[in-house]
C-alpha cells in the first residue's frame, strides 16, 4: 500500500544537551523542511535553554527537562509526541543541509524501499 506522499507529515525530532554554541543553527536549519519539530533539551546547565526560548520558530514544540534523562529518553520522548508519519532525527549539534526531508521523501517513492 503506502504512504500518499503529496500529503505525509514529517517531524524532525532534536535531543539537546549543552549545546549552546550549535543550537540556533540546528533548529534553524531542520525547522522549514518538516511540519512540525520537537526539540527535547535534556537539562542542560549552559544557555541552551535561554536560546531554545528566545526561538521563533511557529512549528516548534519545546520540552525543558527538569533533570538530565539521558540522550535515547529524549529521543524516546520527543518521538512519542510527533504528530507525524515520518520522523526525521537530528542533533543538537548537527544541522540539514537544505534539501535533506525532500530527499529522504524521494526516497521513499522507489519501489523496494
Amino acid at each position: 500500500m503506502g504512504i500518499a506522499m503529496s500529503n505525509i507529515r514529517t517531524a524532525g525530532v532534536l535531543a539537546t544537551f549543552n549545546h549552546e554554541r550549535f543550537v540556533e543553527e540546528s533548529v534553524l536549519s531542520l525547522a522549514h523542511q518538516v511540519d512540525e519539530l520537537i526539540v527535547v533539551d535534556d537539562f542542560s546547565l549552559d544557555k541552551t535553554q535561554d536560546i531554545l526560548k528566545g526561538l521563533s520558530v511557529p512549528n516548534l514544540k519545546l520540552v525543558l527537562h527538569e533533570k538530565n534523562m539521558g540522550v535515547s529518553s529524549s529521543y524516546n520522548e520527543a518521538i512519542s509526541i510527533a504528530e507525524a508519519e515520518i520522523i526525521v532525527i537530528q542533533g543538537g549539534d548537527d544541522r540539514s543541509l537544505p534539501g535533506r526531508v525532500a530527499n529522504h521523501l524521494r526516497h521513499f517513492k522507489s519501489p523496494g524501499t
